[in-house]
């Protein structure tokens, strides 16, 4: 490949393979894409979206962090007294299942999301498959959380509210951020 079929200021790129194939005029033509990323990756701007995703990763860890910490206060809260003593053992495994499943799966999500940060900034394409699953996800938390819970729920504040507004920076972090970064996309015959 030559240079010239780069954007300007692109510095590392990558070709996909075959996209798809025709005949034109008796002659096999490949059509083949080539990826850039919107900006040198050694770039400023390059840099501080990478530390973005890495700090929402963080950020994610930390709500995580909120879930198990909380768990043995929220559930003794919840649930004694509260519920009928027939019903507690199956009310309180599944509140409890319910809490550190979410806890758990947000560690993947936070991990991932650091791992992921440079390849995203340089328009890695299972990078930013996982960057874009990863905002998607976060993004339908505070719908979920709005719809299950209530403003009077989210707004009463401690660890809860706290925890809400951390996945509202996140979701907005995540989505905004790989909306920015989304590479250049050339499409060449060869």
């Amino acid at each position: 490949m030559t240079s010239s079929l780069l954007p300007s200021g692109a510095t590392q790129y990558s070709i996909r393979p075959l996209v798809h194939s025709h005949v034109r005029d008796g002659i096999a033509v490949a059509h083949f894409r080539i990826l850039a990323p919107m900006r040198d990756p050694g770039s400023g701007a390059s840099t501080a979206v990478a530390v973005l995703f890495r700090a929402m990763g963080a950020l994610l860890l930390i709500v995580s962090a909120i879930h198990f910490a909380v768990t043995p206060t929220l559930m003794h809260s919840v649930l004694d007294g509260h519920v009928d003593a027939a019903a507690e053992r199956i009310v309180r495994a599944s509140f409890l299942l319910n809490h550190l499943v979410v806890g758990v799966l947000l560690v993947p999500v936070g991990l991932s999301t650091v791992f992921a940060a440079g390849g995203i900034v340089r328009g890695d394409c299972l990078a930013r498959r996982i960057g874009w699953a990863n905002a998607v996800a976060v993004a339908a938390l505070p719908g979920v959380i709005a719809a299950v819970m209530g403003s009077r729920e989210i707004l009463s504040g401690g660890p809860f509210t706290f925890a809400v507004g951390l996945v509202v920076v996140a979701a907005l972090a995540l989505v905004g951020g790989m909306w920015l970064t989304r590479p250049s996309r050339v499409e060449t015959d060869r």
